[in-house]
């Protein structure tokens, strides 16, 4: 089945959020599309990565920093060995601009993704 550009970021995006958004959660991925348009992919990578309280799968911030990056990676056909979200943000920052452009428009398209289903998936009690 194929699907359209945005169907693939709303699967990554549900993908990797939990099914109960949290208002702190939901305060970080509302401003995570704002953070890429006015200071960059790297500087709102750094900023979730920064969140993570452990850098591991289990951390939900670590887990949409590592997302994000991995997207834009993919999108500019990065190979990278490593799942790693710090040597994936490093091998971004060092590509040529121009891919790096396209790699931060397709992180920001999830990021937006990744706030709707948050604010969708809004834990009750939390308004």
């Amino acid at each position: 089945m194929v699907q359209r550009l945005d169907q693939g970021l709303a699967v990554a995006a549900a993908d990797v959020l939990p099914p109960q958004v949290d208002r702190e959660l939901l305060t970080v991925l509302r401003s995570v599309p704002v953070l890429i348009h006015n200071n960059g992919l790297a500087m709102a990578a750094t900023y979730l990565l920064s969140k993570a309280k452990q850098a591991n799968a289990d951390d939900r911030y670590w887990k949409v920093a590592h997302k994000l990056l991995e997207e834009a990676a993919a999108v500019i056909r990065l190979d990278l060995e490593s799942g790693d979200p710090l040597r994936v943000l490093d091998a971004l920052i060092k590509a040529p601009n121009e891919n790096y452009v396209v790699a931060q428009r397709r992180a920001q398209e999830l990021a937006v993704w990744m706030s709707r289903i948050g604010s969708a998936r809004k834990a009750p009690g939390d308004d």
